[in-house]
């Protein structure tokens, strides 16, 4: 996974699915499903293959996220 591409995610807590697109730092944007690759969530995913759970580690706690698809582009 790489910037440009999307990926869908499963929040492991509470089973939430949300879709990102992973870009740079200056075009993030939670609110536009944009993460940066250089974010706790953008490091933990970053080269990770589909079905892969991580454990991304937040500023103040630490939490799962499963990669469910990964695609190129917008989707």
């Amino acid at each position: 996974m790489d910037l440009g591409t999307t990926v869908t995610l499963r929040f492991d807590d509470d089973n939430d699915v949300v879709t990102y697109q992973i870009v740079g730092k200056q075009e993030a944007d939670l609110a536009k499903q944009k993460v940066s690759f250089d974010s706790p969530l953008g490091r933990a995913i970053m080269h990770q293959p589909a079905a892969t759970t991580v454990t991304v580690q937040a500023p103040q706690s630490s939490y799962q996220v499963t990669i469910i698809e990964i695609s190129l582009g917008e989707k």
